[in-house]
């Protein structure tokens, strides 16, 4: 990357170097990843992510192919890499992304549009850190008393809406990411990051907090909370695990070990409940009164 701009990024304790011209300002001018943003020497990072390159013709295996609000996504396994393809939704824009795992390097072409630049960068990190225990998980995530709470659900459940009550009615309650707050296994222990990816609320926080329960959420007509089994637990955290990664058996394999890791660790709950302040404070009374 010499003669090109090289920046510093820290995101859930790992180190990306992303060096380029226009594509790596675009990320600057988007705001999401300032906050992530270090003064630390580049000379030893996690991941590189070369921007603005021609990419190589890589031959691969389509396993993973979605029609998202921003666009088409394809993604390719070759040997030792994977190939992420995003087209916009108006076939403008295009986005390529050529990621090695086993060298810590991420190339891609340029862009100008920044949702695409945004979501390849996740699919990328995602790919790039799932063997060191890391994923970002689909989920709303508020802080309190030190402490991190995972609520899950399918789209629509809720989660924004109950993270929201969380912070009016909940003292200490703070939101730290709404769409895709990131788990890490750090010394045999789930940690809990804030990311440059939150979905449409803009909540970007470089904070890292111990993960104390995840909560599924299932609309209902009255407010119930169940700690689950182990089984029954797996069940209802790994749907809000990239599903990117899963056509994959090495990839689909180490998210499985992380969340593993995590059940040893952290309870799992099912909470059956009204959109309304009585369902957080029992959510509160089980998890930091019990």
């Amino acid at each position: 990357m010499e003669g090109n701009r090289k920046k510093v990024y820290r995101i859930a304790g790992h180190m990306l170097v992303i060096g380029g011209s226009g594509t790596s300002e675009l990320l600057e001018r988007m705001g999401c990843f300032v906050p992530f943003l270090s003064e630390e020497s580049s000379a030893c990072p996690d991941l590189t992510i070369e921007t603005d390159r021609i990419l190589p013709s890589v031959p691969g295996i389509l396993f993973y192919e979605s029609f998202l609000e921003i666009g088409h996504l394809r993604i390719y396994k070759g040997k030792a890499c994977f190939l992420c393809s995003l087209q916009s939704s108006d076939g403008y824009n295009s986005f390529h992304l050529l990621c090695f795992p086993g060298r810590r390097k991420v190339l891609t072409d340029s862009t100008s549009h920044p949702d695409l630049l945004r979501f390849g960068f996740w699919v990328a990190y995602n790919i790039s850190f799932a063997m060191q225990r890391t994923i970002a998980i689909h989920a709303s995530v508020i802080t309190c008393n030190g402490k991190a709470v995972l609520f899950l659900g399918e789209s629509g459940t809720g989660k924004s809406t109950h993270t929201r009550i969380w912070c009016e009615h909940i003292s200490g309650a703070v939101l730290l990411n709404d769409d895709s707050p990131v788990v890490r296994i750090t010394e045999g222990y789930p940690l809990v990051s804030g990311s440059p990816w939150s979905g449409k609320t803009p909540c970007y926080k470089n904070e890292a907090y111990p993960l104390i329960a995840l909560v599924r959420l299932k609309q209902a007509p009255y407010n119930r909370i169940s700690e689950l089994s182990v089984l029954r637990a797996l069940g209802a955290v790994y749907p809000s695990c990239p599903p990117e990664l899963m056509g994959d058996v090495e990839l689909s394999d180490a998210i499985c070990m992380t969340i593993s890791d995590v059940l040893q660790r952290v309870p799992v709950y099912i909470l059956e409940c009204l959109p309304d302040p009585d369902a957080a404070g029992l959510v509160y009374q089980t998890i930091f009164r019990s």
